[in-house]
């Protein structure tokens, strides 16, 4: 069918009010996403949160109704991780699913946006409330391009019509970089189009009165459905889960989060900055912005240059600086340029060999690295001294809803578009 557009009249159009599954700050029918830097409790908060809708007990339209939820996780276990934290949070187990895709060569993890036909029968079929995604970047198909805007949001454009056309709240968990900016739109992890995506961002951070405990706060970063609600305090604590494990018979006690109240005067600006003696001496050089911003895109993977200076646009470096940042990172050997194809003239920029750590020092950039046999690589010595490692995509072990209830395609409806297809690389 060719494309055409359809006008609609305005007039004809019934007006709703927003509702929300969490009041504030997760709306109902939207994406929302949560960011932080990994292994801080992101996955152990966004599941708590889910156990509250399992149990009626979020405040929002679930309050005092015990709804279903969906995980969709590339790396919890589900027998390890994800039940015990359901657990010990105080989920109703039997509204809690896991959700993974099978073919004809058996599991296989869900991929954006291919697969939003086959998750929005399983949100109906479920009535789900909320669709938790750990992380997003995971479950993006090949052919999203995660450093482009254009492409990043073709892939989450479904996401956001299915969760509009099923009512279902979706959290998204989304990774942010290892750079020191006070900002979350330059530190979330790949294009700024996963943040201008999002209807609410909730990030979740070390406590800036206490950055040593283990105390978290929620910061409420942006919202375009609402205002934006106060920072929350959380306290991460050890729990018995309830549960027995069927080899040792010994009890399972994991991560779990406890509500403290109200952060009073906590911004995302505070979150972020990085602890004193981490602090640079004064605000970063454009070049050294430059230079943070082509190591955060290349830790994600190959970039052409077009790619590059876009994502630079948009944080509104100049793209005299951008080259002189990309001379200053070749000359120390950390980057290289590399042939797509031999097909074409299409050259794309990597990393020199996977970073374990990074350190942003004025313009230059230091950095340390291992070698194969574990010896620090200093920026002078040569890359091929470097091993590099690919790592693949984990997917846990899941169960569909209701038995792999077997519905009609055709009676939910099609929310994958021609046109929301991404750009091909």
């Amino acid at each position: 069918m060719p494309r055409a557009a359809q006008l609609t009249r305005l007039a004809g159009v019934q007006a709703r009010k927003q509702r929300w599954a969490w009041d504030g700050r997760v709306p109902e029918g939207q994406v929302t996403l949560l960011v932080g830097d990994g292994g801080l409790g992101k996955s152990t908060c966004a599941l708590d949160l889910a156990a509250r809708v399992t149990r009626g007990q979020l405040p929002g339209e679930c309050k005092g109704e015990p709804r279903a939820i969906i995980v969709i996780t590339a790396e919890d276990d589900l027998q390890a991780t994800m039940l015990p934290r359901l657990a010990a949070a105080g989920a109703d187990l039997e509204l809690a699913y896991s959700l993974t895709m099978t073919d004809d060569d058996g599991e296989a993890g869900l991929t954006l946006p291919g697969d939003i036909d086959a998750l929005a029968l399983q949100v109906a079929a479920t009535e789900a409330a909320l669709v938790i995604i750990d992380p997003v970047v995971a479950f993006l198909d090949d052919a999203t391009d995660s450093h482009v805007d254009k492409s990043v949001r073709r892939a989450l454009g479904p996401l956001h019509r299915m969760a509009e056309a099923t009512g279902c709240a979706v959290v998204g968990i989304v990774h942010v970089n290892k750079g020191m900016a006070s900002s979350l739109t330059r530190r979330i992890g790949g294009s700024v189009g996963f943040r201008n995506a999002a209807r609410s961002v909730l990030l979740w951070a070390p406590d800036p009165d206490a950055p040593d405990s283990t105390r978290r706060v929620l910061v409420h970063e942006k919202c375009n459905v609402g205002p934006l609600q106060d920072a929350l305090r959380f306290q991460l604590e050890t729990r018995d889960t309830g549960l027995v494990d069927p080899d040792s018979g010994e009890g399972i006690h994991i991560g779990a989060v406890a509500w403290l109240g109200v952060a009073e005067g906590v911004t995302a600006e505070r979150a972020l900055a990085p602890p004193p003696d981490q602090a640079p001496a004064g605000d970063e050089s454009p070049r050294q912005l430059g230079t943070d911003l082509m190591l955060d895109m290349l830790e994600q993977g190959s970039a052409s240059w077009k790619d590059i200076t876009a994502r630079a646009k948009d944080e509104g470096i100049a793209p005299m600086t951008m080259r002189r940042a990309r001379d200053d990172l070749k000359h120390q050997g950390l980057i290289r340029k590399v042939k797509q194809s031999m097909a074409n003239d299409s050259w794309r920029w990597e990393l020199a060999a996977e970073m374990s750590t990074a350190t942003r020092d004025t313009v230059g950039v230091s950095v340390s690295v291992e070698t194969q046999a574990g010896k620090a690589l200093a920026p002078g010595d040569s890359p091929e001294m470097l091993t590099v490692h690919e790592s693949p995509r984990a997917v846990t072990v899941s169960g569909s809803p209701n038995g792999h209830r077997d519905t009609d395609p055709d009676s939910f409806g099609d929310f994958l578009a021609a046109d929301d297809l991404p750009d091909p690389m």
